[in-house]
Parts: structure tokens; sequence; C-alpha cells
């Protein structure tokens, strides 16, 4: 029973980890409605927010489980559902990318030079701010 509580912690740690990386693909996504100086965006981060209802329910039903020895009420209705979303909201990222690429471009916003390709363009309104951090 204590490896239970044991991996159930470490899926509770799993899941607070992921809520931070998803609070901070938000934030940098409302940077982009709010079209502030500097913007952090790659089609990565558009994907896992579109993924990011699934992942959060799969590690709680992984912790529900876990804990209660069961699978939580309505677990394969509730999964088709956000299986289905994800994979539509998946495919319209791909299209979404390719918008919000092409409207922060035509509304003046600079791409800086990326020194590493793992890592989101940077889109700037002047090319002094490249350099800020």
């Amino acid at each position: 029973m204590k490896n239970n509580y044991l991996k159930a912690l470490a899926l509770a740690i799993l899941l607070f980890l992921f809520t931070g990386l998803f609070i901070y693909i938000s934030n940098n996504l409302l940077k982009i409605i709010r079209m502030e100086h500097i913007i952090e965006f790659s089609f990565k981060m558009l994907l896992v927010e579109s993924l990011s209802p699934l992942i959060i329910y799969a590690t709680y039903s992984c912790v529900h489980f876990l804990i209660f020895n069961r699978k939580p009420k309505c677990c394969d209705a509730m999964f088709k559902y956000l299986m289905i979303a994800g994979l539509i909201l998946c495919t319209l990222s791909i299209p979404g990318w390719f918008y919000i690429d092409y409207h922060l471009e035509n509304s003046g916003y600079l791409i800086c030079k990326q020194t590493n390709y793992r890592f989101p363009a940077t889109y700037v309104t002047d090319l002094s701010l490249c350099d800020a951090p």
C-alpha cells in the first residue's frame, strides 16, 4: 500500500510540473493576443497547449486509480471526448501556427536570430529588443 502512495506522490508532482508548463505556454499565447513587444512562439507550444486537457486528465486518472484502486467515474466517456477534442485541436494547430506566424510578420514583428532551433522563435517589434532578457 505504501508503494501506491509513493506512485501517487510522483504522479502528483508530475501533474504539478505539467501545470507549470501549461501556465508558461498559456502566458506566451496570451502575449500574442495582447500583441506585446516580445513574443515567444513555436508550433510545439501550440501543440502542447492543445493537448493539455488530455494530459491533465490522464495524470488525474492515474492518481485516482493508484489511490482508490479503481477507475474514476465516467472515465471512458471523458477520455473519448477529450481524445476527440485533442485530435481536432492538434489538427487545427498546424494551420493555426502558419496563421499566427503570417499575422505576426504582417503586423511588423521581426524574428530574432535563433542560436538553437529547439527553442521557440522570438518575435519583436524592434531588433534592439532581441538582446533583452
